[in-house]
């Protein structure tokens, strides 16, 4: 190993002296054995047992062996509670023979000597291993302690002893070791441990016993206490890669709230194409089965369509974000399925525009156009084609940066919504004799571009250059861009003439050359790209509506959800669709001149939100329109497929207020159809005969609730024409021969969710959370998981089916931070950042308790609440878990305190209060018997608390109380934990140290680890060396907030906070 000199002047390479010392290290540490805590290897020999690296046949007497020896397969399952009950006989003993005047211990000792010299006058200390050590043997300790009047020492409690002390290959425990271990607090003789800095190197470097600090540990850790004899081979399967891995099966969310301009795209293999996260999504609508492209560190920001049809092109932020282009094809040769394949990837190598939030193709699909978000909203045109490489290709002279960058508008950021082509208009270049030169050629002097008109006639000889106009538009703005004879780009904005200006959140050419725009109070305008003006403002009584916010200077980081959002021209059918923060998709007809829309529309689909009228309409951001094969989707709808993933939301309200029906044709294909069955979809439904599977979660519903609606799977049997839809209303003003009963709108709204809409039915086919995801829980039985993030909702997914099965608003406004279902699944719990503590039905969501820092006020309530009614302090909690059992339940927080509530059918009750941490208090874990709780803190501190069952109630039941309101400083390292979402510790030490988010498998063989740059990893558990192996999975833009195993260890879910994002990874390889 060589190093680079660090001497001044110097540029040599010399011997890496630290590296020299580690393998020294190493060397010494395989040869020398391991010491236990004060034990002398020249006075008492070399220790055995669990200390001994090398198991040896056990020498002593016929007693000794049948103590130390065989009892020893079940030791460890009885040394805890045995060691505890001998210290404390022993303790009790040692304090009352002590007389006034003799030290701690002296009397102990004494007892000791006298058994020893009455060996010595009997000839025993001739016999081989008792000559000179200051030993005895376990008949020999029991004589001791019945002489100092504990007469009840069983042979369990002796072998836990000299267990834990140590003791050499003849059975013999030195005395003067035991009396140190007998006065001394249980923290100074763990101190007195050899110490080891940082996880273990290899598996020889495993050989250690004793005390182990980590920078993400404070006060260390300690080995098991047979690592010495099965530490080799965990460190071993440590360092290997484990067998199973990952498979992304379904990402539960959408861009709704962030994106800037529409966010969603069809392609010609009727799939949609969206992002979710750092993640480009292909979504199949007849399956219901997702694919994605995973190239992406970051969350993507933008997303554009390439004019074939299948490739895409998605734009990330941060520092030298990226612009990827894929294709959504399976392509042949590719080792996953489910995987898109990157074709090329350009990026801001001087990092200075901070992200790329707009993005275009060129009609040809030659060039890419990105908009960064700098405080220029610098435009770069890419040949994306030359950057297959990668900006690291040096076989590519060509691919060291774009064609060509020109700053498009200074204003603050972001001011630039979109960029857009224009597809009916090239520009070639002109060549002829005596021409002018190309510098006096300007493209706006006359209306035409230096470059002519495409429909001139040209030779075979000529190869003509190409180019094409295109516009940005945003905050107040729309400019249009041209290219000049010297190759430069020259933007001029269009003008709004006597108008006020106005925002433009989408835009689309007319093949008459004209450009449509979406204003932000719901109107549309047409501007004359020759003239650069604004022709006229399109204000009609059935246009879209001015509904939504806008952020203002009172609140200028309110979301903005106003405007006509989405405007898609159907070249086959004449007309544009747009859509906006009305909920409300109307089709506009074309002049003959196709250089301008009708006052009118002349159909519309209007949406309702899920919860009825009472809410405001979904705001919908982005627009995809798909032709729709009417014979297909029919046969799709009677069949009840599993996979059709329809989402639902519960609120409490009378059904008929949530089921508004919708006319639809019933076709021959829907009444041959197999009837469906409402068990093999998310929820039943009253009117379904079919009979629950048992095995199912949830179970169906007594009664006919909220969410549980019909749809047309559910009816398929009934004969009825009419049918409910699954999560909206659909008005539409159309008949079968319409435009929507030939297309299918997909819509994706500002709470996340991505609509199906058509003229006959309306439904969520994605949901997701509308704000940042927080923390995810797996029932423990059932494929389903829960989230809670900002936005107050708990939601249900099932992994099974890939939907959310139901969501309900219990934050009232607070943000949850953290959720838990209890062992039984029959609760779940939820924390709340202003310092509410929620308990719900696992099932119903229906609230069961709940405790808040005014619920003292609250005294009369129509549900159970807490016998001590909140908390004093309107801290967050940020940790929550039940008890092995479900009779506990442990909240923690930001008050840096650990409660504990018993669980008495229903009403939970305070018994027990624990401080002692210095810092906010992030995770907690049960011991697999629930005596012993685990909190650890932002500050990576571990602290334990131990329970206790005590008599004392006047009905002569037992009371569980914290033992102290102090921490527990006894011995954990042979603890079995129940769970283990603590960041730090002796299994998960050689985790990163970038980990935020930490579970391990129900079977204890695997860990799943969510660090801080979106990844989520898969090791082996125990991890206990450095440089572990592990298989990463790229998926999150940023920190992966929590992470868990299901209960069958046979699904992962990950939630990446910032990005609004759930993953349901599937298990394979197991």
């Amino acid at each position: 190993h060589f190093t680079m000199s660090r001497r001044a002047g110097l540029g040599v390479l010399e011997p890496d002296m630290g590296a020299a010392a580690r393998e020294n290290e190493r060397r010494e540490r395989r040869r020398r054995e391991y010491r236990p805590p004060m034990w002398d290897t020249d006075a008492h020999g070399k220790p055995a047992g669990r200390f001994a690296r090398v198991p040896e046949a056990m020498g002593g007497d016929t007693e000794t062996r049948r103590v130390l020896v065989s009892s020893n397969a079940n030791a460890r399952s009885v040394s805890d509670s045995h060691l505890t009950d001998a210290w404390r006989k022993m303790r009790v003993a040692c304090a009352m023979k002590r007389a006034h005047h003799q030290q701690e211990g002296a009397a102990v000792l004494d007892a000791f000597v006298a058994v020893e010299r009455a060996r010595e006058t009997s000839g025993e200390a001739k016999k081989p291993g008792t000559m000179g050590k200051c030993s005895v043997t376990p008949a020999e300790f029991k004589k001791v302690w019945w002489a100092l009047g504990v007469r009840d020492m069983t042979d369990a409690e002796v072998k836990a002893v000299f267990g834990k002390v140590g003791f050499d290959n003849h059975g013999q425990m030195p005395y003067e070791v035991f009396v140190k271990w007998l006065i001394l607090k249980q923290s100074r003789v763990l101190g007195k441990e050899e110490v080891k800095k940082g996880p273990f190197a290899d598996a020889d470097d495993a050989r250690f016993f004793g005390k182990i600090t980590t920078p993400r540990s404070v006060g260390g850790t300690q080995t098991p206490s047979d690592w010495l004899e099965k530490g080799g081979a965990i460190a071993v399967r440590s360092m290997q890669a484990p067998r199973i891995s990952l498979e992304l099966n379904h990402a539960h969310g959408f861009p709704g709230a962030k994106d800037l301009g529409n966010s969603v795209h069809a392609t010609k293999r009727k799939t949609l194409v969206y992002f979710a996260g750092a993640l480009g999504v292909v979504y199949d609508p007849k399956t219901h089965k997702q694919r994605f492209f995973r190239g992406h560190a970051r969350d993507i920001r933008a997303i554009a369509a390439h004019p074939d049809g299948v490739t895409f092109a998605t734009g990330d932020g941060g520092a030298n974000p990226s612009a990827c282009v894929w294709s959504s094809e399976v392509q042949p040769g590719c080792a996953s399925t489910s995987q898109c394949v990157e074709l090329a990837r350009v990026t801001d190598r001087l990092g200075y525009v901070r992200s790329f939030v707009a993005l275009a193709f060129s009609p040809n699909g030659e060039h890419l156009l990105t908009v960064g978000s700098d405080d220029k909203h610098t435009v770069f045109l890419w040949d994306w084609r030359k950057h297959t490489g990668g900006t690291n290709n040096v076989k590519n002279t060509n691919n060291n940066g774009p064609l060509v960058s020109f700053p498009s508008a200074q204003a603050a950021v972001p001011a630039v919504w979109g960029a857009l082509f224009n597809p009916f208009r090239v520009f070639v270049e002109q060549k002829r004799k005596n021409a002018p030169k190309k510098s006096s050629q300007k493209p706006f002097a006359s209306g035409l571009a230096a470059f002519g008109d495409a429909g001139r006639a040209i030779s075979q000889k000529e190869k003509p250059e190409r180019s094409f106009e295109f516009v940005t538009y945003g905050a107040k703005h729309v400019k249009l861009w041209r290219k000049d004879g010297d190759g430069r780009w020259v933007g001029r904005p269009l003008c709004f003439g006597k108008q006020k200006t106005f925002s433009i959140h989408a835009a689309c050419f007319l093949p008459g050359g004209t450009l449509l725009v979406g204003a932000d109070d719901g109107s549309l305008a047409v501007f004359c790209s020759e003239k650069r003006a604004l022709k006229r403002i399109v204000r009609s009584a059935h246009g879209h509506r001015n509904q939504g916010n806008a952020p203002s200077v009172q609140n200028p980081q309110k979301e903005n959800t106003k405007g006509v959002r989405c405007l898609v021209f159907l070249e086959t059918e004449n007309a544009v669709v747009s859509a906006g923060a009305d909920g409300r998709v109307l089709a506009w007809r074309l002049r003959d001149t196709k250089d301008d829309i009708h006052d009118d529309p002349f159909e519309e689909i209007s949406l309702t939100h899920p919860l009825g009228d009472g809410h405001a309409p979904p705001r919908i951001r982005s627009l995809a329109v798909m032709p729709e094969d009417r014979t297909e989707a029919t046969t799709r709808k009677g069949t009840g497929n599993e996979n059709d993933g329809v989402s639902r939301r519960s609120e409490t309200r009378p059904v008929s207020d949530a089921c508004l029906p919708v006319q639809t044709v019933q076709t021959e294909t829907t009444k041959n159809a197999a009837p469906s069955r409402a068990a093999d979809r998310p929820w039943g439904v009253e009117s379904d005969p079919a009979v629950s599977h048992p095995g199912r979660f949830p179970m169906k519903p007594l009664g006919v609730a909220p969410w549980a609606v019909a749809d047309c799977d559910a009816l398929g049997d009934t004969g009825n024409t009419s049918v409910v839809p699954n999560s909206s209303d659909a008005k539409t003003s159309s008949d079968s021969s319409s435009l929507f009963s030939r297309v299918a709108c997909f819509a994706g709204t500002a709470g996340c969710d991505l609509w199906e809409v058509t003229s006959s039915l309306a439904r969520v086919r994605i949901a997701g959370a509308t704000g940042t995801v927080e923390s995810v829980s797996w029932h423990p039985k059932f494929s389903v998981c829960a989230t809670v993030g900002s936005d107050g909702w708990v939601r249900l997914c099932d992994a099974e089916t890939r939907a959310q099965i139901a969501a309900k608003d219990v934050g009232d406004g607070a943000r949850g931070l953290c959720v838990a279902f209890s062992p039984d699944g029959q609760l779940l719990a939820t924390g709340f950042e202003n310092g509410r503590l929620v308990v719900l039905n696992a099932r119903t969501l229906v609230l069961v308790a709940e405790t808040t820092p005014v619920a003292r006020e609250r005294s009369t309530r129509p549900f159970p609440g807490w016998s001590e009614a909140c908390i004093k302090n309107q801290n967050r909690i940020s940790a929550v878990s039940f008890s092995p059992d479900a009779s506990y339940l442990a909240a923690t927080g930001g008050d840096r305190t650990v409660r504990v509530y018993a669980n008495v059918h229903g009403a939970f009750a305070l018994v027990a209060k624990g401080k002692g941490h210095s810092a906010t208090v992030r995770a907690l874990d049960w011991s697999e018997d629930g005596t012993l709780l685990r909190s650890q803190c932002v500050g990576n501190e571990l602290l334990h608390w131990l329970f206790r069952e005590d008599g004392g109630r006047d009905d002569g039941r037992k009371e569980t109380r914290c033992s102290k309101k102090t921490p527990w400083v006894g011995e954990t390292r042979d603890v079995k934990w129940r769970t283990h979402c603590s960041t730090t510790g002796f299994p998960v030490m050689g985790v990163s140290s970038h980990v935020h988010s930490i579970d391990v498998s129900s079977d204890r063989k695997h860990l799943v680890a969510g660090d801080a740059s979106g990844g989520v990893s898969v090791l082996n558990h125990p991890c206990v060396c450095e440089n572990a192996g592990e298989k990463k999975h790229q998926a999150h833009g940023g920190r992966v907030k929590d992470v868990q195993f299901s209960g069958d260890n046979a699904w992962v879910a990950s939630v990446g906070g910032g990005d609004g994002t759930l993953l349901v990874w599937k298990v394979v390889g197991a």
